[in-house]
């Protein structure tokens, strides 16, 4: 079987809304290595007024879940830690700051919009983490239907 990567997932406990304790999380792992997955960047929310876990405590959960992972026997699995950012305030601050996490060595970074977001503050967004110089992934794009309405719009 060909290796897999997971490059979105909340498998870091007690961060956000993903694996609510470190047997979930441990579960989770057992899951994807059935699957095939050998490479998994963990994408914790940041967003504002819902997932404002510090960089810090991030951090410091994801060493705790590579350490477990190794001792549960998957110690051939590769982890990064980047973010599942949200289009806000705290994206904002943390690209003033130079904190954003991207994925690995590159300069990706996930970014996540809301259905109220206009297509104009998307793509002000889009803009502003291109000229930070980060490449945004866009999160579930799928489900923003600014974009597919005006993508259906631009086909008329």
């Amino acid at each position: 079987m060909t290796s897999q990567a997971d490059i979105h997932c909340h498998l870091i406990p007690y961060v956000d809304d993903g694996a609510q304790t470190a047997q979930v999380s441990e579960e989770l792992i057992d899951m994807l290595c059935a699957q095939g997955v050998r490479t998994i960047c963990c994408t914790p929310h940041l967003r504002r007024g819902m997932f404002e876990t510090s960089d810090e405590t991030v951090r410091m959960q994801f060493e705790k879940l590579k350490e477990r992972a190794e001792k549960a026997g998957h110690g051939d699995i590769s982890f990064f830690l980047s973010r599942e950012y949200h289009a806000d305030r705290l994206l904002l601050s943390a690209l003033e700051k130079g904190t954003v996490i991207p994925y690995g060595e590159s300069s990706n970074i996930l970014l996540e919009f809301s259905n109220s977001h206009p297509l104009s503050d998307i793509h002000w967004f889009i803009r502003t983490v291109l000229d930070a110089g980060f490449r945004p992934l866009i999160a579930h794009v799928e489900r923003y239907m600014q974009l597919w309405k005006a993508r259906s719009l631009q086909k008329s």
